[in-house]
């Protein structure tokens, strides 16, 4: 409770922190209205969340950040289709957001279009190789899927982009401790303690 209290009164201090940035230009640029935006939705204030992402557009049609933000917001109440076409309209500014392709994957796993979601992760992770998050839902769709095949090479991606990704250093250490050669295992059993203290199965492991 305590943890959330303060999460709360960061996101409150960062909406008025971008007020007084606000206040204090004549012409604000696109860029703050877009932060204030996403401090409003931070604590639930969706209708000037809304307000400020839009104003920001406004100012600069071009600003793909916002679109992405308006997204979110908009997958955030439901409106799946609604989001869709605020990510591609980011992905037609800035055809390289790794944001824009790794949200339009949520969205499309949220409403099981699963094949469409692995390749919104898939362009993500080839844009940005360490982006976590996309190894996570990829790897998790990979999975449901029935694409094991694909799973081991993203395994080895993460742990070559050096990722705190607990499953990739657990797998590898299993795939070595599997083929007897526990000493290459250990550095990976290792590593996904460092990463997840609590993890039982690790300590076994090692």
């Amino acid at each position: 409770a305590f943890q959330a209290n303060q999460r709360c009164k960061v996101w409150k201090d960062s909406v008025t922190l971008w007020i007084n940035v606000l206040n204090s230009y004549r012409d604000a640029p696109s860029v703050v209205y877009n932060n204030l935006g996403i401090a409003y939705s931070s604590i639930g204030e969706f209708e000037r969340a809304k307000a400020n992402l839009e104003k920001s557009l406004e100012i600069d049609p071009s600003y793909s950040p916002s679109y992405v933000n308006l997204g979110n917001l908009y997958n955030s109440i439901g409106d799946s289709k609604k989001a869709i076409t605020l990510y591609n309209r980011a992905l037609s500014i800035e055809r390289n957001s790794v944001e824009a392709y790794f949200n339009l994957g949520v969205v499309y796993n949220n409403i099981g279009r699963k094949e469409e979601a692995m390749k919104m992760f898939e362009k993500a992770i080839a844009i940005e190789p360490a982006h976590l998050l996309s190894y996570v839902n990829l790897i998790n769709l990979y999975e449901i899927s029935g694409k094991q095949n694909k799973i081991a090479p993203l395994y080895e991606k993460a742990i070559a982009n050096d990722l705190d990704y607990f499953d990739a250093y657990f797998y590898a250490g299993n795939l070595y401790s599997g083929k007897n050669k526990a000493r290459k295992a250990i550095p990976f059993y290792k590593r996904a303690i460092r990463i997840s203290p609590d993890s039982v199965e690790a300590y076994n492991n090692l």
